[in-house]
C-alpha cells in the first residue's frame, strides 16, 4: 500500500540523492521531531489545580469513568495514545517507502505537515466553539496560557501528537487506496468514474470518513477522552456518545477533500503543485507546501467558522448528557447546564462575554 498513489501513469524521476543520503535525511528528521516532542512533553500537566477551573470541592471518591468494564484512564487512554503513535508511525513508513520507491515526495507529506501547525493553533478555538470538553487527566498544556485557555477544560497535547494526522489524513489515505482498489481499478474507460475521478473520489473517500468518523469519535466520547456537553441538532446516541450529525457530515467531507488532494496527474504531479504553479495563485510562489497549508487552513476555518455560527446564534442547546469531569467547574457559559441540574459549581471559559458569564 503507496497511501493512494496509484494514479500516477508516469514514473517520476528520482532526484540525484543517494540511498544512504535519504536514509540520512529521514533520520535526522525523526530525531528532530523525537527531539521537540520531548521538549513539548516537559510542559505536560495532568489534572488541574488552577482556581479558575479546579472545582474547590470535588466529590470524594470522583466518579469512575469505565467502558466496557475498563478504566478509561488506566486501560483505554493509554491504548488510546498507543494507537495514535501507530497510525503516526504507519503513514511515516507510506511517506518514507514512497520516496525511495519514486524520489518524490508523497502528496500527503505536505497536508501532513500544514495539519499539524495548523490543528495546533486551531484546536482550541474549535473546542470553544463545540462545547468540547477535554478529560482533565490527559496529558494537557498548562490551563493558564494563552490561546490554549480558550478550550473548555483543558487543551490535549494529543494535538502535537498526532491527533489532526491521525484523525483526518490517515482515514484520506485508506480511503483513498481503497477507491483505487473497489472503483477506479474496475471502472471501464468510458464510466463515470472514469470522466469524473475527482468527483468520484470525493463522494467515495466522503461516505468513507462518514463511517470512520462515526467510529472514531464514538469510541474516543465512550472513553470519556472528550465530551460535547451542548449540541446542536439530531445526534447519534451510543453508550456515553452524543455524536451531532452535523460532525459527522463535515469530518466526512474533509476527509474526502484531502483524499482528493493525494491524487497525482499523469505528469505525477499533486493538487497541491499544480494549484501552486498554475492560474492566479501561481504569482505568491507558495509551492507544494505553501498551498497544502492554505487549502488545509482555509479548509478547517470553514469547519470551525460553522461551529462558531451554531454557537453563537445559540443554537446548540441541548444539554448532552450528565458532565463527567468532576474534579474541574462544570464549563457552562450560558447557564443550560444548571438550568439541566447538571452538578455546580460552574465556570464559563475565557471567551465569555454575554451577562450570564460567571468568571
Amino acid at each position: 500500500m503507496e497511501g493512494g498513489q496509484h494514479t500516477v501513469s508516469v514514473s517520476p524521476s528520482r532526484t540525484g540523492l543517494s540511498d544512504r543520503t535519504r536514509r540520512r535525511v529521514w533520520i535526522a528528521l525523526g530525531l528532530v521531531g523525537a527531539g521537540l516532542l520531548a521538549w513539548l512533553l516537559t510542559f505536560a500537566e495532568t489534572g488541574v489545580d488552577e482556581v479558575r477551573v479546579a472545582n474547590p470541592s470535588p466529590p470524594n471518591p470522583l466518579p469512575a469513568l469505565e467502558w466496557a468494564g475498563q478504566s478509561a484512564t488506566d486501560f483505554w487512554v493509554p491504548i488510546f495514545y498507543g494507537v495514535t503513535f501507530a497510525v503516526m508511525g504507519l503513514m511515516g513508513w507510506v511517506f518514507w517507502r514512497y520516496w525511495r520507491r519514486t524520489g518524490q515526495v508523497h502528496a500527503g507529506l505536505p497536508i501532513f505537515i500544514a495539519l499539524a501547525v495548523v490543528g495546533f493553533i486551531g484546536d482550541p478555538i474549535f473546542n470553544w466553539a463545540m462545547y468540547c470538553n477535554y478529560h482533565p487527566d490527559l496529558l494537557h498544556w498548562p490551563v493558564n496560557w494563552n490561546l490554549m485557555n480558550v478550550a473548555p477544560s483543558v487543551e490535549p497535547l494529543w494535538i502535537v501528537m498526532g491527533a489532526y494526522q491521525v484523525f483526518f489524513l490517515g482515514p484520506a489515505i485508506l480511503g483513498f487506496w481503497l477507491y483505487g482498489k473497489l472503483i477506479a481499478g474496475g471502472a471501464g474507460p468510458d464510466s463515470w468514474v472514469q470522466h469524473h475521478p475527482g468527483w468520484s473520489l470525493l463522494i467515495f473517500a466522503s461516505v468513507f470518513g462518514f463511517g470512520m468518523d462515526i467510529l472514531m469519535e464514538q469510541w474516543m466520547l465512550n472513553m470519556g477522552i472528550y465530551k460535547y456537553t451542548q449540541i446542536a441538532g439530531p445526534a447519534m446516541t451510543w453508550g456515553h456518545g452524543h455524536l451531532q450529525l452535523f460532525e459527522i457530515i463535515w469530518v466526512g467531507v474533509l476527509i474526502g477533500f484531502y483524499a482528493v488532494l493525494l491524487q497525482r496527474d499523469d505528469k505525477g504531479q499533486s493538487v497541491c503543485k499544480r494549484l501552486s504553479s498554475a492560474g492566479p495563485l501561481k504569482r505568491l510562489h507558495l509551492g507544494e507546501l505553501g498551498m497544502a497549508f492554505v487549502l488545509v487552513a482555509v479548509s478547517l476555518a470553514m469547519y470551525g467558522g460553522f461551529w462558531t455560527v451554531l454557537r453563537e446564534t445559540d443554537q446548540a442547546d441541548v444539554v448532552a448528557g450528565t458532565y463527567p469531569y468532576r474534579a474541574i467547574k462544570t464549563y457552562d457559559p450560558d447557564g443550560k447546564m444548571q438550568a439541566a441540574g447538571q452538578p455546580a459549581p460552574y465556570f464559563s471559559g475565557t471567551w465569555c462575554l454575554g451577562d450570564g458569564c460567571r468568571n
